[in-house]
């Protein structure tokens, strides 16, 4: 992300433009704010020099009419857009995460886990491409980012409708990016679903290994090993080889379906997998950077959102915002209860449970969970025990109340609501959102955690008092 420069306009349309986010050969990125607004969107704005040209304003209208048509789980939402005005323009939700292919080249391959929910959340991605007739064309690691909640599939810009004619391709051009293509790229064929899934393989073989399937230099022999040429699946190996091998067949009608990919590698949707830890802490580091840039921004005094007299209200934006799932469904994890007392003293929590706990959280999925800090107080069912609960993760916290629900001698429910009490959360991406948890007490006097939200993957673990050194 760049500072603006003297040549860039200040505006488009409503939205505000804050800092560079990026560019190509027809337009440039920028991270923007609308007029009052506090959610970050990313304008795409159209060089001045394709302005005047009728036949690229028309692809550009087709590009923000298809864009619109292909927005769905795990995608980029078109929320705005101007294909009539001098500099025409579209604004898409603001995703704050890092590229696959930076990901990669700074951090090497991604873990198995990390791997499956990102090609199953490609899958679904194109799977909702695909049930509305669309094809994306360019499946890569750069249109591929990693946020704290999940994958976005972004970049539709030479998406095409399948039924559509090929009148705005010129004849001989192909489309794609050498060595993410598919064979009937390559040599001009028939463009549809299977092109896609050929490019996921690739996208996979990357993700897992560093390197893609058809390594090579130049162009020119990236294309030739596309079409003559089999994978190099080398570092892969069990359910992953299985479904690259068969997304990179060169017949067509011989790759599986995305939706198919997707329930292969999550049979329950990926959103049962994706939340916190399903990144590698180097990449989570790496987003925290980008969540710090976006902190220390100048923002114009036309652009902060003025509030109403009386207590400020919470504003839920359109766009998804890297952690914001993740700490939604944290808000259940971390959660710390104030004062003392004993179950015999007016209310309902067993003594055994009071004090303060700490203890290390994975997911099902034998994914880091965060580290849960809990502070135990007194408290009847059906009533707030505590105004401070608290998720920390990776310098960003939310705070919650949490309601007593269920005491029994063994066994707390415990029920999360989050609150504007503080934490260090400068970017708003705390969710809300109602979580449940469970805290159940052992045989040798710790407490086991186990939260019941499917969004953070059931995050659970063992809690030993604090200031005590956690049993082997």
């Amino acid at each position: 992300m760049e500072r603006l420069q003297a040549d860039d306009p200040g505006w488009a349309g409503d939205y505000r433009l804050l800092a560079r986010v990026g560019s190509g050969g027809m337009g440039r990125v920028y991270l923007a704010r609308r007029r009052n607004e506090a959610p970050w969107v990313a304008v795409k704005l159209v060089r001045a020099e394709f302005a005047q040209d009728g036949e690229f304003r028309e692809r550009f209208r087709r590009e923000v009419s298809l864009a619109r048509r292909a927005g769905g789980a795990w995608t980029t939402p078109v929320l705005d857009a101007d294909t009539e005005s001098s500099r025409p323009w579209v604004a898409t939700a603001f995703v704050q995460g890092l590229s696959l292919d930076r990901a990669v080249q700074r951090h090497g391959p991604l873990p198995e886990a990390s791997v499956r929910l990102l090609v199953a959340g490609l899958a679904e991605a194109l799977d909702g491409v695909h049930s509305r007739e669309l094809v994306h064309r360019d499946v890569k690691p750069a249109n591929v980012l990693l946020a704290l909640d999940g994958p976005r599939l972004i970049d539709f810009g030479i998406a095409r409708a399948t039924d559509a004619s090929a009148a705005l391709t010129r004849t001989g051009v192909v489309v794609g990016s050498p060595g993410y293509m598919s064979p009937e790229q390559v040599i001009g064929g028939e463009v549809c679903s299977p092109t896609d899934v050929f490019t996921l393989g690739a996208v996979l073989v990357f993700a897992a290994t560093g390197h893609g399937p058809f390594p090579g230099d130049g162009a020119a022999s990236l294309m030739y090993k596309v079409v003559h040429e089999e994978p190099d699946l080398g570092g892969l190996s069990g359910r992953l080889r299985e479904i690259a091998a068969a997304c990179l067949a060169k017949d067509p009608a011989a790759r599986p379906a995305a939706g198919e990919i997707a329930r292969t590698l999550a049979p329950e949707g990926t959103a049962s997998l994706a939340g916190a830890g399903w990144l590698p802490s180097p990449v989570v580091a790496d987003i925290q950077v980008l969540m710090r840039e976006l902190v220390n921004l100048p923002a114009p005094a036309d652009t902060v959102r003025t509030e109403p007299a009386g207590p400020p209200r919470r504003r839920k934006g359109p766009l998804l915002l890297a952690a914001a799932a993740a700490l939604a469904a944290s808000a259940t994890v971390f959660v710390a209860v104030q004062a003392g007392g004993d179950g015999g003293d007016g209310g309902d929590v067993p003594g055994a449970f009071l004090g303060t706990w700490e203890g290390q959280l994975t997911t099902r999925r034998d994914l880091p969970g965060g580290t849960l800090r809990i502070t135990i107080a007194q408290g009847t069912v059906g009533n707030v025990v505590s105004t401070d609960a608290a998720v920390s993760m990776q310098g960003v916290s939310c705070t919650s109340d949490v309601l007593l629900t269920t005491a029994e001698d063994d066994r707390l429910v415990l029920e999360t609501r989050p609150n504007e009490s503080g934490g260090s959360n400068p970017l708003n991406l705390c969710v809300e959102s109602t979580e449940t948890a469970r805290v159940t007490l052992r045989d040798d006097g710790r407490l086991h955690y186990a939260s019941l939200s499917e969004e953070a993957g059931f995050p659970e673990g063992n809690l030993s008092r604090a200031g005590e050194e956690p049993a082997a």
